[in-house]
């Protein structure tokens, strides 16, 4: 994984993804062809040089197949209730198993998706499905370093990259 000196993620980016955003996960094959699955659970650290997002293996099956043959990783974080968007990058990603800690964090997680979903008029219960895990399925977490970062928030900076001041370009 890269090293980067200056985090291109601001301090208050890393409070609005571990505050809880919509992150879907994206990758491609040697053939270019792309797969996406939601990620049940994001952090960044404080520093913002490392994102963990946490999947179910049986819902993600071609991208961690992606990313184990050396492929590159996209991460979208949205915020439903704004549309506010980050798309984060990564030319690569470390796959390992969840640890006890990120497994109880998804909690965390589902918690916070249910206020925001929940903010636009969907049950706490319609969240809770669409991120389950069983306690005994396998869970997956994959580490990245973020090497892009772009502004995806609709309006006249969408697309625009962010640079090591987290500022779009």
């Amino acid at each position: 994984m890269m090293h980067r000196s200056a985090p291109l993620l601001r301090p208050d980016h890393v409070a609005w993804i571990n505050g809880g955003v919509s992150a879907i996960v994206a990758s491609r094959c040697s053939d270019c062809k792309p797969s996406i699955v939601r990620a049940l659970g994001i952090a960044i650290t404080r520093d913002a040089k490392l994102v963990t997002l946490l999947l179910r293996p049986d819902q993600s099956r071609q991208v961690l197949a992606d990313l184990q043959a050396g492929g590159s990783i996209a991460v979208v974080c949205s915020q439903p209730s704004t549309n506010r968007t980050l798309q984060i990058k990564a030319s690569c990603a470390r796959l390992r198993l969840a640890s006890a800690e990120e497994r109880s964090s998804q909690a965390h997680h589902i918690a916070a998706m249910q206020r925001e979903i929940g903010s636009l008029g969907y049950p706490p219960a319609f969240v809770a499905a669409l991120l389950h895990i069983g306690p005994q399925e396998a869970l997956v977490a994959l580490d990245l370093e973020p090497e892009q970062a772009f502004e995806q928030t609709p309006g006249p900076h969408a697309g625009s990259p962010l640079t090591t001041n987290g500022k779009p370009a």
